[in-house]
């Protein structure tokens, strides 16, 4: 993981804000981010491949976003940052899950519009703060 995906990490663990992780925060954290992952992880190598995030898309904690295993593909070429795998690595889950949380927070399940954006961004980007210069 680069220095910005553990920043992201730690800001996602860090709910307080507060530079430290309570017993409470891990514990949320192993629950809502950890866990799932792993269950996703088949081969328990630690990235998911494209079999792998297939049907983790449609598993509980992904579904209902748009992604399906159908089009796995284009999720993986969104978020996959270094070209060289067809695989996204733990900090790329966790904004997948981010993303999730943020859009069910945000618009209750219905479409996202464009107000609702920057609600959605705060929860799927750790310290996102929109300024006159953000285009949505």
């Amino acid at each position: 993981m680069t220095k910005g995906e553990l920043k992201n990490v730690w800001l996602t663990v860090d709910t307080s804000r507060d530079d430290k992780i309570s017993e409470n925060e891990w514990k949320f954290f192993l629950d809502i981010f950890v866990r799932p992952f792993e269950e996703c992880d088949s081969d328990e190598n630690y990235v998911l491949n494209k079999d792998e995030l297939g049907p983790c898309l449609e598993s509980d904690h992904l579904k209902n976003m748009g992604m399906t295993g159908e089009n796995v593909t284009q999720v993986m070429e969104s978020i996959d940052r270094d070209d060289e795998d067809d695989s996204i690595n733990f900090a790329d889950y966790i904004f997948l899950r981010r993303v999730k949380l943020g859009w069910e927070h945000c618009a209750g399940g219905t479409d996202l519009s464009k107000i609702m954006i920057p609600c959605a961004m705060k929860i799927a980007v750790p310290g996102w703060v929109m300024n006159g210069n953000d285009a949505y």
